[in-house]
C-alpha cells in the first residue's frame, strides 16, 4: 500500500481510499507530465486510471477496468474487486483554449457515458468544472468549490451524494 492508502494496479492505475490524496495525485502527475489525468469516482474511493488512454481529443479512459452498466448501476474491476462508480474526474492543467476551461467534445461523450453520473474537471485556472446527461445532452452542474478547495479536503463524494438534496 503507498501513501495515502494508494493502490498501485498493474498498468499503472492506482486506487486511493482517501479522495483528496487521489486528486492531488492526480494534478500533481498530470502537471509533472504535461497529460491529463482521469479516475473514477467510486463508493469506496478514487481509482486513477493510467494516463495512457486520455489522449487529446479521445475521452479513452472509460476503456478501462471494463466499466459495465447492471441494474441501474455502474460498476468496474479493479484487482478483482468490483467498485461502484458514482461519478469521474479528469484534469485540464494545462492553458490550452477550451480545454483549461471547460469540457471538450471527448468530455461530453464522456459525460454521456456516465448516464446521470457527475463529471468533473480541475482546470488551470482554479475552477472545477461539473456537469452531467441524460443518456442525449450534458447539462452543467453548480459546484461551488474551487480547485484548490478539492485539493485541501473538500469532498467530491459528499457533495455527488447531497447534490439536488
Amino acid at each position: 500500500m503507498g501513501v495515502g492508502g494508494a493502490v498501485p494496479q498493474g498498468g499503472g492505475g492506482v486506487r486511493f481510499a482517501n479522495e483528496t490524496d487521489a486528486y492531488n495525485y492526480m494534478w500533481n502527475q498530470a502537471t509533472a507530465e504535461g497529460r491529463e489525468y482521469a479516475a473514477y469516482i467510486t463508493t469506496k474511493g478514487v481509482i486513477v486510471t493510467p494516463a495512457g488512454l486520455n489522449k487529446d481529443g479521445e475521452g479513452e479512459f472509460l476503456k478501462y477496468y471494463n466499466p459495465t452498466w447492471k441494474n441501474g448501476a455502474l460498476n468496474i474491476t479493479f484487482e478483482n474487486n468490483n467498485y461502484q462508480v458514482i461519478g469521474g474526474i479528469h484534469t485540464h492543467q494545462a492553458e490550452n483554449g477550451f480545454y483549461g476551461y471547460g469540457f471538450s467534445t471527448p468530455d461530453d461523450y464522456t459525460t454521456i457515458f456516465l448516464n446521470g453520473l457527475p463529471f468533473f474537471s480541475m482546470n488551470f485556472d482554479n475552477t472545477m468544472g461539473a456537469q452531467f446527461s441524460d443518456g442525449k445532452y450534458c447539462y452543467p452542474m453548480n459546484i461551488n468549490a474551487s480547485r484548490d478547495a478539492v485539493l485541501g479536503g473538500y469532498s467530491l463524494i459528499k457533495y455527488i451524494f447531497n447534490y439536488g438534496k
